[in-house]
């Protein structure tokens, strides 16, 4: 696992300990109810599928900024919701990472 990798899965987990558990005193489970659940079922961060289109997964409960490398060796920024972001609409993107802000 990458280091960028493992910190974005510090960070989420970080996050969850920190929330408060709303389902606990018999409130709607929250955002991050969800975000637990797609932590348990999905890899969170960057990560490319058969075909070689590009996905970064946001595992947490906010909209983040994420650093993003493109083939072309150009860089940007972008931020992304919580869950699955598809990332090559335009250029070709070689990898992904958090960039340790919300947006």
């Amino acid at each position: 696992m990458s280091r960028n990798r493992r910190f974005g899965l510090a960070i989420a987990f970080a996050v969850l300990a920190a929330a408060p558990t709303a389902t606990a005193a018999g409130a709607a489970p929250s955002s991050t109810a969800s975000a637990a659940s797609q932590i348990a079922g999905e890899n969170c961060g960057y990560w490319s599928d058969g075909f070689g289109r590009s996905f970064y997964t946001h595992c947490g409960g906010t909209k983040v900024v994420i650093k993003i490398d493109y083939y072309d060796g150009d860089k940007g920024e972008r931020c992304v919701p919580p869950g699955e972001t598809f990332l090559d609409g335009g250029k070709k993107v070689t990898f992904a990472y958090y960039a340790g802000r919300l947006c």
